[in-house]
């Protein structure tokens, strides 16, 4: 009994840096949704940061992004996905101080912006509390520069579980 008082001790100092993915991958915002779909297919992941051109986190791509904007438009036409390519050409509706316009498939278009994040140094209950309360499956982990350094997913703080239930 006593031993498994230390590990629930020793779960509840557990870092987001101890069980987060280290890998620091995201999609700029920019990327049209098919080069996501490419990312998260090839990672095998559900989800991603969406970044800026400096590197800061604007956002989060996920399956159900995907999901909405099919449900929203109908089936998708990949003959479309390269129309208003060029972000700095104004359109004749706009004025000409308006000179950014971005892709109809792009992933800035259909990102989630309200992202939740910690920082690595937050505890996994906290990240738990988090998770549960706002009923999402990953927390965006950024440095002190708010730039993407992982991400901790519902996953990996069921492996904790497990881990702790099986001892």
């Amino acid at each position: 009994m006593t031993t498994h008082t230390k590990n629930t001790k020793r779960d509840l100092t557990l870092r987001v840096a101890d069980v987060m993915s280290h890998e620091a991958v995201s999609v700029s915002a920019n990327a049209t949704m098919s080069e996501a779909a490419n990312v998260l297919c090839s990672l095998d992941v559900s989800g991603v940061p969406v970044v800026d051109e400096m590197g800061y986190c604007v956002g989060i791509i996920s399956t159900k992004d995907f999901a909405e904007r099919d449900r929203n438009q109908g089936p998708v036409s990949h003959g479309d996905e390269g129309e208003n390519d060029d972000p700095f050409t104004p359109p004749s509706s706009r004025p000409p101080m308006q000179v950014e316009r971005f892709r109809k498939n792009s992933v800035r278009v259909h990102m989630q912006t309200a992202v939740q994040t910690v920082s690595a140094d937050t505890s996994v209950v906290d990240a738990a509390k988090m998770m549960s309360s706002e009923h999402i499956h990953r927390l965006i982990v950024l440095d002190e520069t708010s730039r993407p350094v992982g991400v901790v997913s519902s996953l990996d703080l069921l492996k904790i579980l497990v881990n702790e239930i099986s001892q």
